[in-house]
């Protein structure tokens, strides 16, 4: 059960991070688009902190960390769209008004705080000591080894490459 609620997370996560470089492309300029991929590893950058000083807390309620912000995901995906959007940001004034890099960090930060729920859920659900807990644990160290030496192979075979 818990492999499939990291699966679905995961899946959510990313779709949701595709989905907003694509409405950013079409309601905003395609330069803030890219800012997507940043934002999404701000969120991840922020979580794994709270992760670290919340650690005893979430611990504590474990079960009830997991569902929250897996909710907290999914109710803040749409919800921070949704405020995105009221605030008056406006990319062509951005070089002569000081309100409008206020708007973007504003935008900013309401973008991250989906991302931020998704990772604190996988975390949690990744710190817990159980049996179940356990094979996602495994799975996830499988896959850590195979991408560690997938890259490690290619990047010695273009070395190979490019060497001669």
């Amino acid at each position: 059960m818990y492999l499939l609620s990291v699966s679905v997370i995961a899946a959510a996560s990313i779709g949701y991070e595709l989905l907003l470089i694509r409405l950013m492309s079409i309601i905003q300029w395609h330069h803030f688009a890219y800012m997507i991929i940043s934002l999404a590893l701000l969120g991840f950058g922020a979580s794994g902190t709270f992760l670290v000083l919340a650690k005893p807390w979430l611990l504590q309620r474990q079960r009830f960390s997991l569902w929250s912000f897996a909710i907290f995901f999914s109710v803040s995906s749409i919800l921070c769209f949704y405020l995105v959007q009221k605030i008056p940001f406006n990319p062509l004034e951005v070089p002569w008004s000081g309100l409008q890099f206020i708007y973007l960090s504003i935008n900013y930060l309401l973008l991250m705080i989906p991302f931020f729920c998704s990772v604190v859920a996988l975390g949690a659900l990744s710190s817990c000591d159980s049996p179940q807990e356990d094979c996602y644990k495994k799975v996830y160290k499988m896959w850590k080894k195979r991408g560690n030496s997938d890259g490690s192979a290619a990047q010695n075979a273009a070395g190979e490459c490019f060497s001669k």
